[in-house]
């Protein structure tokens, strides 16, 4: 995978992408609001992050700063890490809640997800699942509201689950 495959995020971008970001940037420390709006108060995090890192200090998400965002989980973690690779999987409505544990339901939903990508099924969200999850273009729009009432995430879980054909 080549660092021009992250998508770039920078300030004024909107976006399911940008809320990510956010909830990574929490992850090595920052306090942000995850709003999916990259803003000023986004920007000044990033550049204390790529600071801190020994980044290119240039205020944008691009290849380097996403491969230093990102940290491997698995079953177990919790965190921003975790509420960032959740809202990704909620807002495609595999997952019911993002709640920052990395619980059995967000592995099967991790494993649906790399088998429709066409990536190794290890529940593990590696480099490559973060690049197929920020890099989907089909993603809903920020305004989506993330506590939709009368989801159902066991009848989804069930669909995803059944063997296609």
């Amino acid at each position: 995978m080549d660092n021009q495959d992250w998508p770039i995020k920078k300030r004024g971008d909107e976006d399911q992408v940008v809320r990510t970001v956010q909830h990574l940037l929490n992850s090595h420390g920052a306090s942000l609001t995850p709003d999916g709006v990259f803003a000023e108060q986004t920007e000044e995090a990033l550049i204390s992050f790529q600071k801190a890192g020994g980044l290119a200090v240039d205020g944008v998400v691009g290849g380097t700063t996403w491969e230093a965002l990102i940290v491997d989980l698995e079953i177990g973690a919790r965190g921003d890490a975790v509420r960032a690779a959740q809202t990704q999987l909620y807002i495609r409505g595999t997952l019911p809640e993002v709640d920052g544990i990395y619980s059995m339901k967000m592995n099967i939903s991790v494993r649906r997800f790399q088998v429709l990508k066409h990536l190794e099924a290890d529940g593990v969200v590696n480099k490559a699942t973060w690049l197929a999850m920020v890099g989907d273009e089909d993603l809903p729009a920020v305004s989506q509201d993330l506590s939709r009432d009368g989801f159902n995430w066991q009848d989804n879980l069930r669909s995803m689950l059944r063997p296609e054909g």
